[in-house]
């Protein structure tokens, strides 16, 4: 059996949209939006690999690339309790597999 490109291109999976934590604060900047990151990079049998999607975001923030990605923003989850609570309440902040940049956001 001969394997035709476009029979191999349908049964690749699509990219899968990347979702990343805001790491600024509408309040503070409300035309500025900072997403933090990170580059993943692993080793393979053909040498050191790097991520998909987090290496392509690094070559346009690096100017290494011309290329360009579309944003979507969906509304945050996330809320500071009222600040005119007195005494203040204390916060417990929790980042189930957000890590630390929802809370960059926050100070």
């Amino acid at each position: 059996m001969k394997l035709n490109l476009d029979v191999l291109v349908n049964k690749c999976e699509m990219i899968r949209p990347r979702y990343y934590t805001i790491a600024s604060s509408s309040v503070f900047a409300p035309n500025l939006l900072t997403v933090a990151l990170s580059v993943e990079k692993f080793e393979s049998p053909d040498g050191q690999r790097t991520g998909l999607v987090s290496k392509y975001l690094q070559d346009i923030f690096e100017g290494k690339s011309t290329l360009s990605c579309k944003i979507f923003v969906k509304e945050s989850n996330f809320g500071m309790p009222p600040s005119d609570a007195q005494p203040a309440p204390p916060m417990l902040m929790v980042g189930p597999g957000t890590g630390i940049v929802p809370f960059i956001g926050f100070l």
